[in-house]
């Protein structure tokens, strides 16, 4: 503990500490049927106790978005209210529900495709892996708990990149040519609210603290190959919070790695090492790798057909999960703009995010 550190600074660390144990998981195996019972219950207690708020999900008439609690790309249904991440999620997992499936195409398209043909966007296998790593970058974004401060300027290009993606995939779908940033359609976010603004914090503190410690000592005990490889690290940091004692309040997947002016998911190795994957660098990548790349289209709109193409590997999209992809890039855009990322610490409800995009969208079958 810090000298002169308040309840209020114990509460929020202990909170991205325990929160990013939670992530570190990945999938929440903690709700099925695959752990002890006794260690499955202390996660759920956690989860549940992480998931305290003295706000709603869904926020009021009106106000700019809390970017700890909603997107910064949408508005609710109604279009005056900010949305929520779980009732995001709760849409995009509707409208995938409700399309056909996906299937990839290698080579050459195998008869009796399982899309049809009006309800299929193409795309190269560079496009769509792509997509999927700008998809992991939104994924350790949005990690519950993270303590965000601001961007630097070099994350304008990219942010406008990423955008320019979104309009591409869901223009096959559309047909729109182009749509406004994020960061011109929505007002700038609200200051977030402190995770320990509220009244019974010194009886929050001691519910989180029971629970975070209860949780971490049960997957401690030993190598568990039902555990993802951080958990125990990330288990021993909250322990160490618990007793008060001095840890970082988070830690990234690769030191040096600063999120306000690298990637947070991206890390580039070489010869000699490895290094952080600044904002411009990245967008070059990306100009680069697409540069050759045929954008996403509709079956019919590709000349000559993708399965007449030799030696290239295609992945056929439903209509609905290219533009719930395209509203996920929208989200990251929106958060590597300089102008929508106050300072805030990510509330624990943006785990469903985080599970719908490393489990449902990680591949290329929607999680069928």
């Amino acid at each position: 503990m810090a000298v002169g550190e308040g309840l209020g600074e114990r509460f929020e660390r202990l909170y991205s500490l325990a929160a990013r144990m939670l992530w570190a998981q990945g999938e929440p195996a903690w709700r099925g049927s695959g752990w002890p019972a006794e260690r499955a219950r202390a996660w759920r207690d956690l989860e549940r106790v992480l998931a305290e708020d003295p706000g709603s999900d869904v926020g009021p008439p009106g106000p700019a978005p809390d970017p700890a609690r909603h997107l910064l790309s949408r508005w609710a249904a109604d279009g005056g209210r900010p949305l929520g991440f779980a009732a995001a999620v709760g849409a995009w997992e509707e409208r995938l529900d409700a399309d056909p499936g996906t299937l990839v195409v290698r080579d050459t398209a195998p008869s009796g495709t399982a899309v049809a043909p009006d309800r299929a966007v193409v795309l190269a296998d560079r496009w769509y892996s792509t997509v999927r790593d700008l998809l992991d970058e939104l994924a350790h974004r949005l990690a519950p708990g993270r303590p965000v401060a601001g961007l630097s300027p070099e994350a304008a290009p990219l942010s406008a990149r990423l955008h320019e993606l979104a309009d591409a995939l869901r223009r096959p779908v559309t047909r729109t040519p182009a749509t406004p940033h994020p960061a011109e359609a929505m007002p700038v976010p609200a200051p977030s609210r402190p995770l320990a603004e509220r009244p019974d914090l010194p009886a929050a503190y001691e519910r989180l603290r029971g629970a975070a410690r209860r949780a971490a000592e049960s997957v401690t005990g030993g190598m568990d190959l039902s555990l993802a490889p951080e958990v125990p690290a990330a288990a021993r940091d909250v322990l160490r919070a618990a007793a008060e004692e001095p840890v970082p309040e988070w830690r990234e997947r690769h030191e040096g790695i600063d999120p306000a002016r690298h990637m947070a998911y991206g890390y580039r190795w070489t010869d000699t090492g490895g290094g952080p994957l600044g904002f411009a660098q990245r967008a070059a990548e990306i100009t680069a790798d697409l540069a050759d790349t045929p954008a996403p289209a509709a079956p019919e709109d590709y000349l000559p057909p993708p399965e007449e193409v030799p030696d290239r590997d295609w992945t056929v999209l439903s209509h609905a999960g290219a533009l719930v992809r395209a509203d996920l890039l929208d989200e990251l855009a929106a958060r590597l703009h300089p102008a929508m990322a106050p300072p805030h610490r990510l509330h624990a409800a943006s785990h469903t995010v985080v599970t719908l995009l490393t489990s449902r969208l990680k591949g290329a079958s929607d999680g069928r």
